[in-house]
């Protein structure tokens, strides 16, 4: 709605905006118009299995830190049950 009104209030824009759509249309025609549909559901999955891949430790930390947590707060817990 606001790009109709953009476009009438300054009427010249409108030919600058046809010609980046058209460029950048034809730009991603070009460039991914010769890949299959098998060929980029493959790429998708290889792409998220190599960033699983790459950040693993990252997860792997994450899952330490939380059972070390939790083993200090049951410890905390349990001083806290004598203490009473």
């Amino acid at each position: 709605m606001r790009k109709t009104k953009d476009l009438k209030r300054f009427p010249e824009w409108s030919g600058v905006f046809q010609n980046h759509l058209c460029t950048v249309w034809h730009l991603l025609k070009n460039m991914f118009g010769r890949v299959t549909l098998p060929q980029a559901l493959f790429a998708g999955i290889l792409g998220i299995a190599g960033g699983i891949y790459i950040f693993q430790p990252v997860f792997e930390q994450y899952s330490r830190d939380q059972k070390e947590l939790k083993e200090k707060l049951k410890l905390a817990e349990e001083s806290e049950k004598k203490k009473s």
